[in-house]
């Protein structure tokens, strides 16, 4: 309100008046529930606008029409006019004090304790300014103390309906969103248009071993995406997450690496999801699962699949070689029983008859596959040939040690069966 007295404070007075009456307005429109379906922006800015209007067309009236104006005061003493005015102004803080007292308990959307304060003061403002006698009564002065009271109650609650209201609102929505985030079982992250970090979620903070503050308005790509998964550079403009975030592309990703904290790579699959805030500002969304596991399984599978591949191999050579060793008819009767893992056996069992004797060999062949098969094939070979034990067994030991692994191993009986004497000769052996 401008500080102006003519016409014997005339403007002055109706400058206050009309504060009483927006004051009252104001209380009106904090304390009724009306819905308002305006983007806050944009209530922002016509409310800036109304209130410019507002305050230029009544200085406007004032200062070019003062001397048509119904006097408020004569002789320092308030008419019976702006004693009807002021009246009419405390019976609707009345009844704005009684709706906030009424409603206390049962509205949170407004701060109805303040708006009770406030309007209490002004009625106590309002009677003493209707009973004053002169600008100098104490009354005049105790007027305004009320009202400093009452408006300072009435920025709390412009504090609280248009600050901290707002913000607890924001604050808790934050919350409730970033429990969301967290319960996720996929690591998730957001960048900007400059690819640095916005938010991170809990997975993707353990999964990588970062603390939320280690990544928030860092970039992304030099954080997590630095390097390829040789350990080899990949640079930014070879990034698929950067590519997709300028182009505004969705991707998805089956097999890369982030890098965590402690600079060991971590296997993930991702999602890159570009979107637009309200400014129209581009971003992009990235989720990701840690798909170690997935890779262990398929190495296992691989090489279950390898080995699957050699067995069937050796099988084949196996009963290729022995299949070149002719068949020998033997007179007596002789029962075997050996079980082969899949398609190879592994257990070498012959008998091999003679003049006088039958040789008999057992062996047990540590290892599967391709070398196994031959050295089952060379055991066989060797037995047949009707040399004298010892010189068999040095025959398959040199052959063994000669060609085959040093890791694997032979356990062999090999015996010689007198059939004229009766009598069983045997050789223990391991190579």
């Amino acid at each position: 309100m401008p500080i102006v007295l003519l016409d014997e404070y005339t403007v002055t007075t109706w400058f206050w008046i009309m504060a009483r009456f927006t004051e009252v307005v104001a209380f009106s429109l904090l304390i009724l529930p009306f819905s308002i379906k305006v983007v806050p922006s944009d209530l922002r800015s016509l409310s800036y606008m109304m209130s410019t209007v507002y305050t230029l067309l009544l200085s406007f009236i004032f200062f070019t029409q003062y001397e048509h104006l119904v006097p408020l005061l004569q002789n320092e003493q308030p008419t019976a006019f702006k004693n009807a005015l002021e009246y009419s102004f405390a019976l609707l803080h009345l009844i704005i004090f009684i709706i906030a007292i009424r409603y206390y308990k049962h509205d949170e959307q407004v701060d109805r304790k303040n708006i009770a304060f406030a309007s209490f003061l002004l009625i106590l403002s309002t009677l003493s300014l209707v009973t004053y006698q002169s600008l100098t009564d104490l009354n005049h002065f105790v007027a305004h103390v009320f009202k400093l009271l009452g408006y300072v109650y009435l920025l709390r609650i412009v504090f609280y309906q248009y600050g901290k209201k707002p913000l607890d609102k924001i604050e808790q929505l934050s919350n409730r969103y970033l429990k969301l985030l967290n319960t996720m079982g996929e690591g998730m992250y957001g960048i900007d248009i400059e690819g640095k970090i916005i938010f991170v979620n809990d997975p993707a903070k353990k999964l990588l071993g970062y603390r939320e503050d280690e990544l928030i308005g860092r970039s992304a790509h030099l954080s997590i995406h630095h390097s390829k998964v040789d350990g080899s550079s990949l640079h930014e403009e070879e990034c698929p997450i950067r590519k997709a975030t300028i182009s505004g592309e969705q991707i998805y990703i089956t097999d890369d690496v982030f890098w965590s904290k402690e600079g060991k790579p971590v296997p993930v699959e991702y999602y890159v999801r570009p979107f637009l805030d309200e400014k129209g500002n581009l971003g992009s969304i990235i989720t990701f699962n840690d798909i170690s596991e997935r890779k262990k399984l398929e190495t296992l599978e691989q090489r279950h699949q390898a080995f699957q591949h050699e067995i069937s191999v050796a099988a084949r050579v196996q009963r290729s070689l022995l299949s070149t060793i002719p068949m020998l008819r033997i007179q007596n009767e002789v029962g075997i029983v050996s079980l082969p893992y899949h398609e190879l056996n592994g257990d070498f069992h012959t008998i091999f008859p003679e003049d006088h004797n039958t040789t008999i060999a057992i062996a047990d062949v540590c290892g599967k596959g391709i070398p196994a098969a031959i050295q089952m094939t060379m055991m066989k070979f060797a037995v047949e040939q009707g040399l004298p034990l010892h010189q068999t067994l040095a025959q398959i030991n040199t052959f063994f040690n000669t060609h085959m692994d040093h890791s694997s191993f032979i356990t062999m009986l090999i015996g010689k069966y007198d059939r004229d004497n009766m009598t069983f000769s045997l050789f223990i052996c391991w190579s």
